[in-house]
């Protein structure tokens, strides 16, 4: 199970119809390949290079689940349920990603006030 969003939602759903109208293929996997068949990590390697390629930049997988865990830490969603999408099994891996934006910390805490 892959939670996502409304937005997301809305968008796969979309997708879905116009995948029906055009391919008639409606069953089995979310992104499958022109056969019918899963995605294998060659194919997911071919998509990333030829993304790579498109932006001009690298990047790793490594790179995009960071990127993923970091910006669900910025926008204030809990650690507990970080951890679960990451399918990390102890809560201390998850916490790497909780020390990575000082500058959110400062800010939260400049706008605390203790001991009013």
């Amino acid at each position: 199970m892959v939670p996502v969003n409304r937005m997301l939602t809305k968008i796969l759903h979309t997708y879905l119809k116009r995948r029906k109208k055009e391919t008639n293929y409606d069953e089995g996997f979310l992104f499958p390949t022109v056969h019918g068949n899963s995605l294998k990590e060659r194919d997911m390697k071919t998509i990333i290079n030829r993304l790579r390629y498109c932006l001009t930049f690298h990047f790793t997988w490594h790179q995009l689940r960071h990127t993923f865990a970091t910006e669900l830490v910025r926008n204030n969603f809990d650690i507990f349920n970080i951890s679960r999408i990451l399918g990390h099994t102890k809560i201390d891996t998850t916490k790497i990603y909780l020390s990575v934006d000082t500058h959110r910390l400062k800010k939260q805490l400049d706008n605390i006030n203790l001991f009013a």
